[in-house]
């Protein structure tokens, strides 16, 4: 698991509900990500479903559900109520099996308040 990411998912749980924690890793990568209490928003470049797509190389759980796309630009996904562990999984799931970046890929990680 990327070193950065749980810090920064803990912060996004102390923060509260109106804040979303923004995952980049630099200009050269066509990768952004944005993770909310009850979702992830990420860079989808493909043009298919992607919940077909993610529950090839993904351990999705079961109440993961799409909230909307558009393709070639974007996915959002669903998971419930917060959980550490589960978030912190999909999360690193997305990175390293979806994106393939290694867990010592330098992630920037900046919290926003979106209220």
């Amino acid at each position: 698991m990327n070193a950065a990411l749980v810090p920064a998912l803990k912060q996004l749980a102390e923060a509260g509900g109106s804040w979303c924690l923004n995952l980049s890793v630099g200009e050269a990568e066509p990768f952004w990500m944005q993770v909310l209490p009850d979702c992830v928003n990420f860079y989808y470049p493909y043009d298919d479903d992607p919940l077909a797509r993610l529950r090839l190389p993904l351990p999705l759980p079961p109440e993961t559900n799409l909230l909307g796309f558009q393709a070639g630009t974007y996915a959002t996904l669903g998971f419930g109520a917060w959980n550490m562990d589960r978030v912190a999984a999909l999360v690193d799931a997305l990175l390293a099996r979806f994106y393939g970046l290694p867990d010592d890929q330098p992630l920037t990680a900046a919290l926003e308040d979106l209220g």
